[in-house]
């Protein structure tokens, strides 16, 4: 991108394929992870297509457990990335929501309250990868962050689920917004 090497990887969905994946990019020489993705929104006042991004993630996963022996670990996306993707955000005309986010390796988890559980423990948002590129990339010496687009709001009665041509359109976007940020840390 503008001179600059850029890899687009594929992880799969969730945390044990994504850890593969992750750790495979970074013996390759990856410096800079960028999770582009989708979310469930917790927020009440995010909108479907709003974009969200995290500063840390929440581990409600089995794999960075496994990673971590159990011991509580709070992954956390790297400062340079998320001050990057706010500002391209901002140039962009984009207002992000800015804050910590759930992964988890349920999306729809029919046990819980996640609104009413991770929203009062401060969680914008879940989704089912961040934490896993977070521990690994800080374990590995990497800078890791990631940026989403609200495709569902949880919370509710009913799930709401964004239109496909929406959530194009929204992803379109935030590539660049990954793009500009990846720029501007090299």
């Amino acid at each position: 991108y503008r001179g600059d090497p850029v890899s687009v990887q594929t992880t799969g969905m969730g945390c044990p394929s994504t850890a593969i994946v992750v750790e495979e990019l970074i013996g390759l020489g990856a410096k800079n992870l960028l999770r582009v993705g989708t979310c469930g929104g917790y927020h009440p006042e995010m909108r479907l297509g709003d974009l969200v991004i995290a500063t840390a993630a929440t581990a409600q996963d089995g794999t960075v457990s496994s990673i971590t022996q159990g011991v509580p670990y709070a992954p956390a996306a790297h400062f340079d990335l998320v001050h990057a993707a706010y500002h391209a955000a901002e140039e962009a005309g984009r207002k992000p929501f800015l804050g910590p986010i759930v992964s988890a390796d349920l999306f729809y988890d029919p046990e819980e309250d996640p609104q009413g559980l991770w929203h009062s423990l401060g969680a914008l948002a879940v989704e089912m990868e961040a934490s896993v590129i977070f521990t690994l990339a800080a374990m590995r010496g990497a800078r890791a962050g990631c940026l989403l687009t609200v495709s569902d709001a949880i919370g509710s009665d009913k799930v709401q689920r964004i239109e496909d041509s929406v959530l194009k359109g929204a992803v379109d976007e935030m590539v660049g917004l990954a793009l500009e940020t990846l720029e501007a840390i090299h």
